[in-house]
């Protein structure tokens, strides 16, 4: 009985290699795929919800409060909100002070699924400008808008973001025998360009 030569061994063993490495590299490729799936459906998903304004004496807003929902399934990071806010009878001129000189507000913590962040922002300005409640409410115009998106980061450091739109619920309240006007709630603004969820 002859002997296997060796160039054939050689390529055997090579072919041998050759399977095993291209059987480890699709295996990777495998796991890694289904991890970025998993990720991908198992990621957060934040809302924004609950606003509120601080009101004193009249329709006023010092400072506007909402939650941050993470109804997802893994922790959102680095959450960074832009967002702009306005007294203005037509909804453009909000829109167009959102795009052009946002605020920017960034979430220090990052947000587990199934948590909540309360976030507040203020506005002093107009306290500094010595004008009547009154004066700033006819000056400014009859609605409230507030427009902002928040960007964040899922597990895989992909940016995930969802904007909002909401304008004030105006109401008439009796107090001191005086019919004052208060913001009571935000109702959201049927535009997908900026009131829509990730």
């Amino acid at each position: 009985m002859s002997a296997c030569p060796e160039w054939l061994t050689a390529w055997s063993t090579f072919a041998v290699f050759i399977a095993t490495a291209a059987l480890w590299i699709f295996t990777a490729l495998l796991w890694w795929a289904a991890r970025n799936e998993f990720i991908a459906t198992h990621r957060p998903r934040l809302r924004i919800r609950n606003f509120t304004a601080d009101n004193f004496g009249q329709v006023v807003v010092r400072v506007l409060q909402f939650n941050i929902f993470n109804i997802g399934d893994s922790v959102a990071k680095d959450i960074r909100i832009s967002y702009a806010y306005l007294w203005t009878e037509d909804i453009s001129d909000v829109i167009s002070l959102f795009e052009n000189s946002p605020r920017n507000l960034s979430v220090g913590t990052p947000i587990e699924p199934g948590d909540i962040s309360t976030q507040s922002v203020a506005d002093l300005e107009w306290e500094k400008q010595n004008i009547s409640d009154k004066e700033i409410f006819y000056r400014c115009g009859r609605r409230f808008f507030i427009i902002g998106r928040a960007i964040y980061k899922d597990r895989l450091g992909v940016d995930r973001n969802t904007g909002f739109l909401r304008e004030a619920e105006i109401s008439k309240i009796q107090e001191q025998g005086v019919t004052i006007e208060r913001i009571s709630g935000f109702k959201k603004v049927n535009d997908s360009d900026y009131e829509y969820e990730d």
